[in-house]
């Protein structure tokens, strides 16, 4: 080839290269804020968080996130809490509306360093339960109890 040729053809390249930039740039999905009552919430890269806050009488705090993956329903709790009560432990909850009769136990939440994580996925689409929980419950406890955190995606 030709050096003039050459020098046209890495030009045209150079151009497409840089033109793909810029409508990568603009195109791509931005991540949106918003605030809710349970604090503040984000979509970033598909995975949505929250702020779950402490309920009266309690304290502590946390971040919650769920994404979707290959069609399973992925969630996560990670709280800055005290130890809880002898006998009781923290655990995770979905639910619909802020009926406690809706809750889904999303599991305990585990001593992480210092504070408190849960991991939790379904092949259950959970993504209409809005609101997280987090309650002290203790081994005999059926649904959720004494409400610790809480926040919302709605």
């Amino acid at each position: 080839m030709k050096p003039s040729k050459l020098i046209w053809v890495v030009l045209g390249l150079l151009m497409i290269a840089v033109a793909g930039v810029i409508a990568w740039t603009v195109l791509r999905p931005q991540p949106t804020v918003s605030t809710t009552s349970g604090g503040t919430s984000a979509i970033t890269n598909g995975i949505e968080s929250i702020t779950l806050v402490a309920s009266v009488g309690h304290q502590g705090t946390a971040i919650a996130s769920r994404s979707t993956l290959d069609s399973i329903f992925i969630h996560g709790i990670s709280a800055d809490l005290a130890d809880p009560p002898a006998g009781q432990t923290y655990a995770g909850w979905l639910v619909k509306n802020g009926d406690a009769a809706t809750a889904v136990s999303t599991g305990t939440l585990v001593k992480d360093g210092t504070g408190y994580a849960l991991n939790f996925s379904s092949p259950t689409d959970y993504r209409s339960y809005t609101d997280v929980w987090v309650t002290l419950q203790t081994a005999a406890s059926q649904g959720p109890k004494t409400l610790v955190l809480s926040g919302s995606f709605k």
